[in-house]
């Protein structure tokens, strides 16, 4: 990313305190949840990208977001196209014949901001709902 400002969430102490007080399983399904709400927008925006190049609207409904937790503290979204669009990669990447017109990169750099925001607010509700029971 081209980008390097630094970004602030406000009460992010309280935060990383709050969801080191639970117990590690639930820590796990707190950030798979909280990661797949923060990663939508990214999604979102993807498709709208796509609009011109996916006349069928297959590769649109094929852009999923996989979450995969490594730990009770780190998890990775992944978002792409399934398997039976692989062709998409072709659009994003481009291939001996026609040139890269990318459309998953500049969706996330769109968004960036908005994962920010949207992963803060799910946080602090997942950890409310959490700490709750």
């Amino acid at each position: 990313m081209t980008n390097k400002e630094p970004i602030q969430v406000d009460g992010l102490p309280r935060l990383k305190r709050d969801f080191q007080s639970l117990e590690k399983a639930a820590r796990r399904k707190v950030l798979r949840s909280v990661l797949r709400r923060a990663a939508v927008p990214v999604r979102t925006r993807a498709r709208k990208e796509l609009d011109i190049r996916d006349r069928t609207g297959f590769l649109r409904k094929n852009i999923a977001i996989t979450v995969s937790a490594i730990s009770d503290v780190v998890a990775v979204a992944t978002i792409g196209m399934r398997r039976k669009a692989f062709y998409g990669g072709f659009f994003e990447l481009g291939t001996a014949f026609f040139p890269a017109r990318p459309w998953l990169v500049p969706a996330f750099i769109k968004s960036r901001n908005l994962i920010v925001e949207r992963f803060a607010k799910a946080m602090k509700a997942e950890l409310l709902k959490a700490i709750r029971k």
